[in-house]
């Protein structure tokens, strides 16, 4: 989103299921520096997320400008609102592969993005249908599974206990 955050980034990691990753992040402009220790005991996934005014009306994709380490993060987008396993409010995902050190810019077509409840791809994409102009949220995130809810597999992930780093500029 080309809009400035109506409030700061924060972080959602795996200790409110009881997992034990450390995360930390830093912003500068359009900018988010997100790094840490990804710990599957208990867990398995960390994000930061940002709110934001305006919505995405009038445009078919999201462009980002990414450097990351080898591994496959997910683009979330969501309406801000309270998620999870039993809301009727989908978050939207999309994964997003990187190479080690590699500046890349990209467009996400809003239709590629997978409806998600509490980290897992809805069973159904009936009634379901993300709508640019009510998006308020945008994240990024590491996960033991991709959007559609296979295993990201090691070389994509990592060893337990392996540190990440991911720049973004939406």
């Amino acid at each position: 989103p080309t809009q400035r955050p109506r409030a700061p980034r924060y972080r959602l990691d795996d200790g409110v299921m009881g997992g034990r990753s450390a995360t930390r992040h830093t912003a500068d402009d359009a900018v988010l520096h997100f790094a840490g220790t990804l710990d599957t005991r208990g867990g398995g996934f960390a994000s930061v997320r940002a709110d934001f005014a305006g919505g995405l009306a009038g445009s078919d994709a999201l462009k980002v400008r990414y450097r990351g380490d080898g591994k496959t993060y997910k683009v979330l987008l969501s309406t801000g609102q309270a998620g999870g396993p039993w809301s009727a409010n989908p978050s939207w995902q999309a994964d997003l592969p990187t190479t080690p050190g590699e500046e890349r810019t990209v467009s996400l077509p809003y239709n590629s993005f997978t409806p998600s409840f509490g980290g897992a791809p809805s069973r159904s994409t009936s009634g379901h249908k993300l709508v640019p102009g009510e998006m308020a949220q945008v994240g990024v995130m590491l996960s033991l599974y991709l959007s559609d809810g296979s295993s990201n597999p090691e070389p994509t992930f990592g060893k337990a206990g392996t540190a990440f780093e991911f720049r973004l500029e939406a």
